[in-house]
C-alpha cells in the first residue's frame, strides 16, 4: 500500500534464461492462449489502461460533509468513520470509480483482491506492484496479462507520494472486517467483475473460470470465510495445498446475485498469499511473491486447459492438471533462480569481496545459497541470468578494471543499472565513451 513511497523499483524477469517459452515445456496437446493466439489491439488496450490509469474522482471530503451523493458514500463515510484516513489528510482523498473490462479486448486477466490504495495516476495501473505481478506473468506466458484489482476501498490520495502520510492502511483493514455490509459490497463488485469476464467474448471462449488471489490473511479472513458463512461462496473442491508457504487452491461457485441462488458461477481462488506489495517492505517475503503469482498462473492455464477439454467428455482431473503446472513453473523459476545466483557469486568471488557483502553463515564456496548482508541485499537484483547482462559484467572488469570494478559494486544505484538487461549495454558504453572523452 506504500509501494509508490519506494526509491527504486524491483525489477523481475522477463524471460526465460535458456530462451524456451513455457508453452514449449508443457503438454504438446495443450494448445493454450499464446502470445500468437492473443492478437491484442493496441487501440483496445490503449484505452483499458487510460481507463485504469485515471478513473473519475469525487472528494471524499465532499462525500463526508454530504455536499454530494455518491453511490459508494455509505461505505465511504464507514472507512473514514473508522480511521482510514489520517488526521487533517481527507482534503487529500477521492473516492475512485471500479475498473472495467472491455467486451473488445483479448487479453487474459488474472484478478487480486484485497486494500491497495494508490495515489492519482497509478490507481490501477502504473504502480510498482502491478507493474511487478505483470512482468512476472509475462515471464511465465510471454505475453501480456492484465492485472484487475478488486480493491476493497475505493480510496485515492491526490497526491502522489503521499500515501504513507495519508492513509492508515490497518484502520481500513479493521474496519473492513467489522462491517459485514463492507463484506457484501467487496462480493458484489467481486462479481460484477466476473459478469464483466464472462462478457468478454475472448475470456469465455479462451477459459473456464477466472482465477482471484486474495491479498492477505487478513482478506482470507474477513472477505473469503466471511463470504462462506454468508452462503455467497460455496467451496467445491481444494485442487492444491497447503503448500510450505501455505498457499492453496480452491474451486469455488460464486452467487453472482444475492436474490437468484442458482445463478452460480465457477472461480479459482488462490488462499494464503501476502498482499503484493509486502515483498517491497520485507525482502524477505520475496520468494513468497513470486509463489503467489507463479500459483495464479498456474490458475489460468488450468482454466484454459479446462475450456479446451471441456467438450471432450472425458473426465477431467483438475489437481493432476494444476499440479502439473505448479510443478513446470516452480522449476523453471528455481532454474533462473540457481543461474543469478551462482553467476553473482562466482563474480563477487572473482572481485574479491564475496566475504564483504555476505553474511558470516553464508557458503564461501560452491553453489549454495548467498546470504547478503543487509546493506547489499540490492545484489539480489542483478540479473546475472540474463547472458547479455553477464558478458557486459566481464566486458566492464575487462576495460576499466578488477578493483575499479569490486568498488562500485558496493554501490546500488550502480548495479542497478549495469545488472538489469534493459540498461546494462547501454550503460556500459556510455561510461566507456565518459571516459575516453576525458582521457583522449
Amino acid at each position: 500500500e506504500e509501494e509508490e513511497e519506494e526509491e527504486e523499483e524491483e525489477d523481475e524477469k522477463e524471460e526465460n534464461v535458456s530462451g524456451t517459452p513455457l508453452q514449449d515445456v508443457m503438454r504438446e496437446d495443450s494448445n493454450l492462449p499464446s502470445a500468437k493466439t492473443i492478437a491484442i489491439d493496441d487501440g483496445v488496450l490503449l484505452r483499458l489502461k487510460a481507463a485504469q490509469k485515471k478513473p473519475s474522482r469525487t472528494s471524499l471530503q465532499s462525500i463526508v460533509d454530504s455536499s454530494v451523493k455518491h453511490y459508494w458514500g455509505v461505505q465511504a463515510k464507514q472507512y473514514y468513520s473508522g480511521g482510514a484516513v489520517q488526521n487533517n489528510m481527507v482534503k487529500n482523498v477521492s473516492v475512485v470509480s471500479e475498473p472495467h473490462i472491455p467486451d473488445d479486448i483479448k487479453i487474459a486477466f488474472l484478478f487480486w483482491v484485497g486494500v491497495y490504495p494508490c495515489a492519482k495516476g497509478e490507481v490501477y495501473i502504473d504502480n510498482k506492484t502491478t507493474n511487478a505481478i505483470e512482468k512476472l506473468l509475462k515471464s511465465f506466458f510471454k505475453h501480456d496479462v492484465i492485472v484487475d484489482f478488486v480493491d476493497a476501498v475505493l480510496f485515492s490520495a491526490d497526491e502522489k507520494g503521499t500515501i504513507k502520510k495519508t492513509f492508515n492502511y490497518q484502520a481500513m483493514v479493521n474496519t473492513f472486517g467489522k462491517f459485514n455490509n463492507l463484506q457484501v459490497d467487496l462480493f458484489s463488485r467481486l462479481c460484477k467483475q466476473v459478469s464483466e469476464w464472462r462478457a468478454n467474448p475472448f475470456c469465455s471462449a479462451s477459459y473456464a473460470f477466472p482465477v482471484f488471489i486474495i491479498a492477505g490473511k487478513d482478506m482470507e479472513e474477513y472477505a473469503f470465510e466471511n463470504w462462506k458463512k454468508l452462503n455467497l461462496v460455496f467451496e467445491s473442491e481444494q485442487i492444491y495445498g497447503i503448500d510450505e508457504y501455505y498457499c492453496r487452491a480452491v474451486i469455488c461457485e460464486v452467487n453472482l446475485k444475492e436474490s437468484d441462488r442458482s445463478d452460480r458461477r465457477k472461480v479459482l481462488f488462490i488462499l494464503g498469499s501476502d498482499h503484493p506489495s509486502a515483498h517491497f517492505q520485507n525482502p524477505k517475503l520475496k520468494q513468497r511473491f513470486r509463489w503467489s503469482c507463479a500459483l495464479g498462473a498456474a490458475g489460468l492455464k488450468l482454466s484454459a486447459e479446462c475450456h479446451r477439454q471441456s467438450g471432450s467428455g472425458n473426465e477431467i482431473n483438475v489437481r493432476e492438471i494444476f499440479l502439473d503446472y505448479v510443478k513446470e513453473l516452480d522449476a523453471e523459476n528455481k532454474a533462473i533462480m540457481e543461474v543469478r545466483r551462482d553467476r553473482l557469486k562466482k563474480t563477487l568471488d572473482f572481485l574479491g569481496i564475496l566475504k564483504d557483502v555476505s553474511t558470516s553463515s553464508s557458503p564461501m564456496m560452491g553453489n549454495g545459497a548467498l546470504d547478503l548482508n543487509n546493506r547489499y541485499v540490492y545484489l539480489r537484483h542483478a540479473q546475472f541470468e540474463e547472458d547479455e547482462v553477464f558478458t557486459n559484467v566481464k566486458k566492464f572488469v575487462k576495460e576499466f578494471g578488477k578493483e575499479c570494478t569490486a568498488k562500485w559494486f558496493k554501490n546500488g544505484s550502480f548495479v542497478h543499472a549495469l545488472c538489469q538487461k534493459k540498461t546494462s549495454a547501454n550503460f556500459r558504453i556510455r561510461l566507456k565513451q565518459g571516459r575516453d572523452e576525458v582521457f583522449k
